[in-house]
């Protein structure tokens, strides 16, 4: 049992050292990026923050009536009488 402990974190140092080996090597990447991709870069950030907005002004009555005072419930007139 001692011996299969040893192998396993043998086995997980062994991996930890070769993921932080690949993360850290440096590589050389080949792309373009023409000016189209800046505009779509925008495009996407601009939908997101909309979106995020319209679904903002959808929610907002039920977000305010969790955090904000209950309103009383309106009293008919025949019944004050």
């Amino acid at each position: 049992m001692a011996e299969r402990k040893q192998i396993m974190k043998y086995l997980i140092s062994l991996v930890s050292l070769v993921v932080v080996l690949l993360v850290l090597t440096p590589r050389t990447v080949h792309a373009y990026l023409d000016p189209a991709t800046g505009s779509m870069i925008l495009q996407v950030v601009v939908a997101v923050v909309a979106a995020g907005l319209v679904m903002f002004k959808a929610f907002w009555h039920k977000i305010r009536g969790m955090f904000g005072p209950s309103r009383p419930e309106p009293v008919d007139k025949e019944e004050q009488s």
